[in-house]
């Protein structure tokens, strides 16, 4: 309960620090931001798939 918490506050304080500074709305490239994600933590796998060392028989 304390992640989720301590998540949610540090993603307002973020999003209010960013807008102040640069004047880049981070709720106008939500779908950019979460695509992001999820490419950066699947790519390590897709990599290991494709890439990795085969087993030979």
């Amino acid at each position: 309960m304390a992640w989720v918490f301590s998540m949610l506050f540090s993603g307002h304080f973020l999003q209010k620090w960013i807008l102040s500074e640069f004047g880049f709305d981070l709720k106008n490239h939500l779908e950019v931001i979460v695509l992001g994600i999820v490419f950066f933590t699947t790519a390590p796998v897709i990599i290991k798939l494709f890439f990795g060392k085969s087993k030979k028989a």
